[in-house]
């Protein structure tokens, strides 16, 4: 890609991340990142067709990056733990643009997530485990975590010891 093409896109980038932290997504408009960019709105709309198209383009890029720190990702039936501790440094070290981009609609944030990993664990289930089963783990280990972030009242560590009984539990349930 043109370098040119790279230094641009960043300033935009860079440009919205700024707004973004004072206003929230709707009051952002096009004028304002193309005033501190330094660019036209028509350099604007050669890449971005809106607003929203940006920030779309933006979560995507920070959560495809989460996903590369999230080095525990196939460890949730063997090492819960190892996968719990995973990722949560991933959401620790993604910080400030995290926080950016998400304060204020976290749900979006989980929900990418939420899907991403039942994407990949119900294309792979471990054998012994059902499609509801896995679905069931899965779900709530996402609102844990998201309550987790909204409160911030959990310890990790006991949090690990009763997701790691539960998973253990439901993984040998055999029903009625």
């Amino acid at each position: 890609m043109d370098k040119r093409i790279i230094r641009t896109k960043r300033a935009i980038r860079s440009a919205f991340l700024d707004l973004r932290k004072e206003q929230p997504l709707e009051e952002i408009k096009v004028i304002d990142i193309c005033a501190l960019s330094v660019i036209n709105k028509t350099t604007f709309y050669k890449y971005y067709t809106d607003i929203f198209d940006l920030n779309s383009a933006i979560e995507n890029e920070v959560f495809a990056s989460f996903m590369d720190d999230f080095k525990g990702f196939q460890l949730l039936f063997t090492d819960t733990a190892g996968f719990i501790h995973s990722l949560n440094d991933a959401l620790s070290k993604q910080g400030s643009v995290f926080q950016t981009l998400f304060s204020d609609r976290i749900d979006v944030f989980f929900s990418m997530l939420e899907r991403t990993l039942k994407g990949y664990y119900l294309e792979s289930l471990p054998s012994n485990l059902s499609l509801l089963k896995t679905d069931f783990i899965l779900t709530g280990i996402i609102h844990t975590f998201k309550e987790m972030e909204l409160n911030r009242n959990y310890d990790l560590e006991l949090m690990i010891r009763e997701l790691e009984a539960i998973i253990r539990a439901v993984s040998t349930y055999q029903g009625f």
